[in-house]
């Protein structure tokens, strides 16, 4: 039993380093801050269509 815990620690290979570990942190805040900011510019396009549809230009057509 004992030498299957050693395989299994020699399998999974070195521990990542801090570095690693932070640039995975920075890459994926990175990717958020993209989708984010794709987020936020259809939710302003919606906004915009709203107010469109809620306050027209000509209020002489209104139905």
């Amino acid at each position: 039993m004992e030498n299957i815990d050693q395989n299994r620690k020699d399998l999974a290979g070195k521990q990542p380093t801090n570095n690693d570990v932070i640039k995975r942190i920075l890459d994926k805040r990175a990717l958020l801050e993209v989708k984010f900011n794709q987020v936020n510019a259809k939710l302003d396009k919606l906004k915009a269509d709203t107010d469109k549809l809620l306050h027209p230009q000509n209020p002489g057509k209104r139905a």
